[in-house]
């Protein structure tokens, strides 16, 4: 089990599956884009310099379009989190 999903206290029935690491795409907005594209249902983790992690979950789809657009959560089951110790 990785590091941050022992942090989050992840148990074993769900099903994890990594899509786009930063750091593996150079930081690059259009190779999250295409790793993203029609992906639903997504965990966004991120770490600080200051080793503080953060992220969101949401149930829609991310699009692969050029332009900034969003979609509306029409349930609002999208939501934000702060991992502390």
């Amino acid at each position: 089990m990785c590091k941050i999903a022992q942090r989050l206290k992840v148990n074993s029935i769900i099903s994890v599956n990594l899509i786009f690491r930063a750091s593996d795409h150079k930081f690059k907005a259009s190779e999250f884009r295409n790793c993203c594209h029609e992906q639903k249902n997504t965990v966004l983790i991120a770490c600080t310099i200051d080793n503080k992690y953060f992220g969101a979950f949401t149930p829609c789809e991310w699009k692969k379009d050029e332009i900034l657009t969003y979609e509306h959560d029409e349930n609002g089951s999208s939501f934000l989190f702060n991992v502390s110790k």
